[in-house]
């Protein structure tokens, strides 16, 4: 791994979720369930990733520092959109 971001989400049984942005080095594989597995073994439960995704890049500072408030405000729009589009698609089903 290069770099990890980390974050609260919201999460329909917990309220709030732990989810992890992970950006792999070149030509690295790791799959969701190793990283749990990784977690597991370093952190205590709660603090143990329900989701992980990966990705190319993480947004960050000036500085360097990881936008972790940006990444999760992406996540609540884009689960929001996902809400939006089931409303939809019950009001439309007859």
């Amino acid at each position: 791994m290069i770099e990890v971001g980390v974050g609260g989400v919201p999460n329909e049984y917990q309220g709030e979720a732990v989810k992890a942005w992970i950006v792999l080095r070149l030509g690295q594989r790791a799959t969701a369930e190793e990283i749990r597995a990784f977690c597991r073994k370093k952190l205590t439960g709660y603090k143990v990733p329900k989701q992980i995704e990966f990705v190319e890049s993480l947004p960050k500072t000036i500085i360097g520092k990881v936008l972790r408030r940006a990444l999760v405000e992406k996540e609540k729009s884009e689960r929001k959109a996902v809400i939006r589009e089931r409303r939809d698609e019950v009001q439309k089903s007859p």
